[in-house]
């Protein structure tokens, strides 16, 4: 007993021994190195030059704040949530993405499409626990939501009609009657005689605002005042003090946005039970928002001339959006435009982000009472304003026409499954169309000739019907596409097409040197060229070239540089392709400039089967050898031809 309490080490001890060797361990080099990897931050706050950069970022931070108010409060419009729910989707993630970030002018926050995609969702999540907990008065507020979208199916009717209407064009009576019903119901929908006239009017005033203001005064500002000019928050100041002091809001019933909490909520478990109802809708929002984060930081990387680590963003936008789900915020994502806007007054820190959480924290403390006079109407004209640049997208439907209709097949079919479809089962399915194009492509690959330019020496495409203006008979063939298992068969035919196509061609315009012989060369460009006598030499000298490409056929070169990557079937199929050439008597060669196919003919049999020296590097070198080939080939059978002579006279 004596010696086991001898031996007895305390849990005071334990604890300091391995708290000892757990800072061991976090303080070696390598340790160090991941963990400022992981958290950026570590790595360029000590450095942070805080002469030429604090007050850049300062300026920065309080403009994007000022921009960011109105925007969130619109955003959470969109999405359907409480106002305040905007101005913490603004503050929670553009606070976090500083420790984990690696851009310098990034800013997380809402997005209007993300936003649109969380009110389906929102929706879908509303309807399905309505039925659980009281169906009752979902049915009557489904009844209701009927009636109201009513109009809204009425739009479609509307088109959907013209076929119908265009069978009663020769009955004009019922052609009009038809056309009456038609719209006064349409028009009734409307419930024109049900417009509130002073809502109507602070929305056209405050639209026209912010487009004379956006579109005609901003770029004309922009050449006197280095930061852009916040039309947004000047609008929502001169909103919110005429319906407080005008009492807009008790006189003509002007709808506000009512109270705005100003404390922040406590921390909480985000609810994993709902997952059921919105698991498409999840996954859509994230490939969205990993998309467009990934977009606008190659935008930054590229205008700012920085490099940003790609893969470290999309751990960050992950981090970021989980430690913010336990606050109440909706999906985020990176805006270009807030980039944008705290680049231009001096930020070039993520410290930009700090500082604007910080004033948009002061704003929900102490401004977040004179927002509730701000009226709706002026939100959802910032909102129909802010979608412009989205609406300018149909202008690129008339440059992808001309030259990528594929792309302009996508962009049409995405926004009507869209449309027609939830946000998220609209871009699932869209995603689907485009990859299927994409197999499709894949399907038919695209092969060509290649032939040397006189100009440059370099090779050039150069289409089948041009081939007879092609010197030599070294034939060159490539395909861009990957060799894998679509795309094999479809090679196969391709290889054995065009080494047919090379000989007809060659066949009906190569002149051998036999040729110009049996012609008289002395008077190959006389008049009487064609005399009975020298065609009959023409065609004996065809014949004999018949005979000797019957021997030996063209050379083929295969320039495998058209193949981005290869599988297994792909490799087995351009072995057995070569070999059957070879066996045809039709001599191939293959240019193989990466190094990952040389090594992966090493490891591989394909040498086996291939001899080496059939192998090159460059384009050059494999046309050259197999001239080199091809005119000792005929130098030899024209020798063995002539010294054959003699003996068949004798005999």
């Amino acid at each position: 007993m004596t010696e086991l309490l001898s031996t007895f080490v305390p849990a005071r001890v334990v604890c300091q021994e391995s708290l000892a060797r757990l800072k061991n361990k976090l303080l070696r080099r390598r340790n160090l190195s991941k963990i400022s990897r992981f958290i950026p931050i570590l790595n360029w706050l000590p450095k942070y030059d805080w002469a030429h950069s604090f007050f850049g970022d300062l300026s920065g931070g309080l403009t994007m704040a000022v921009f960011s108010v109105p925007q969130g409060i619109a955003l959470a419009g969109i999405t359907g949530v409480p106002p305040v729910y905007g101005l913490y989707t603004a503050i929670f993630p553009s606070f976090l993405y500083i420790f984990f970030g690696t851009s310098k002018h990034n800013a997380l926050g809402g997005f209007a499409v993300l936003s649109l995609m969380t009110h389906t969702a929102i929706q879908k999540v509303m309807m399905k626990t309505a039925i659980s907990y009281n169906t009752t008065s979902y049915v009557n507020h489904t009844l209701e939501d009927y009636e109201a979208d009513n109009g809204t199916v009425m739009y479609s009717w509307v088109f959907s009609d013209s076929s119908i209407l265009q069978q009663f064009s020769r009955n004009k009576l019922c052609l009009d009657s038809l056309l009456v019903a038609e719209y006064t119901y349409f028009l009734h929908k409307l419930n024109i005689h049900n417009i509130h006239w002073p809502t109507l009017s602070i929305s056209l005033s405050s639209l026209a605002f912010l487009v004379l203001g956006k579109e005609f005064i901003s770029p004309w500002l922009s050449t006197a005042f280095s930061f852009p000019v916040p039309f947004d928050l000047v609008l929502a100041v001169v909103g919110i003090t005429a319906t407080n002091y005008a009492e807009l809001s008790r006189r003509y019933n002007i709808k506000v946005l009512g109270n705005i909490p100003t404390e922040f909520p406590p921390p909480s478990l985000p609810r994993f039970d709902l997952i059921q109802y919105i698991g498409v809708n999840v996954v859509a929002i994230a490939l969205t928002a990993v998309a467009i984060h990934l977009t606008v930081a190659k935008i930054v990387e590229k205008r700012y001339k920085y490099k940003i680590n790609h893969g470290q963003e999309l751990y960050a936008l992950g981090f970021v959006s989980v430690l913010s789900s336990f606050f109440p915020v909706f999906p985020v994502t990176s805006g270009f435009a807030r980039s944008v806007v705290g680049a231009a007054v001096g930020g070039s820190t993520q410290l930009t982000c700090l500082f604007s959480s910080l004033a948009l924290v002061l704003v929900i403390l102490y401004i977040g009472p004179a927002l509730e006079y701000l009226p709706q109407c002026i939100l959802s004209t910032m909102i129909i304003v802010s979608q412009k640049v989205m609406l300018a997208k149909f202008a690129e439907l008339r440059e992808l026409w001309p030259v990528f209709k594929v792309d302009f097949t996508i962009w049409l079919m995405s926004m009507i499954l869209t449309v027609c479809f939830d946000m998220g089962e609209g871009l699932l399915l869209a995603t689907g169309f485009a990859v299927s194009t994409t197999i499709i492509r894949m399907q038919k690959p695209k092969w060509h000739f290649l032939s040397r330019d006189c100009d440059t020496g370099n090779f050039k495409e150069t289409k089948k019907k041009h081939l007879e203006f092609v010197g030599g008979n070294v034939c060159v063939f490539r395909m861009d596409a990957p060799l894998i298992f679509t795309s094999i068969d479809r090679f196969t035919t391709a290889v054995w097409q065009s080494v047919k196509t090379w000989e007809r061609t060659k066949a009906e315009s190569f002149v051998t040197i036999d040729q110009m012989n049996a012609a008289n060369t002395d008077d190959i460009f006389a008049k009487d060229i064609f005399t009975p006598e020298k065609k009959t030499n023409i065609q004996k000298a065809r014949a004999a070239h018949k005979g000797a490409a019957r021997e030996d056929r063209c050379r083929l070169v295969i320039d495998c540089g058209g193949f981005p990557y290869v599988d297994y079937l792909g490799l087995t199929t351009l072995k057995t392709v070569v070999a059957d050439l070879i066996a045809s008597n039709v001599q191939t060669f293959l240019v193989v400039q990466k190094g990952d196919m040389r090594k992966l003919f090493e490891v591989t049999d394909f040498y086996g089967t291939v001899e080496k020296d059939r192998i090159f590097e460059k384009l050059d070198e494999a046309v050259k050898h197999a001239e080199e080939r091809l005119s000792m080939y005929f130098f030899c059978y024209d020798l063995v031809r002539k010294l054959a002579k003699p003996v068949t006279r004798f005999f």
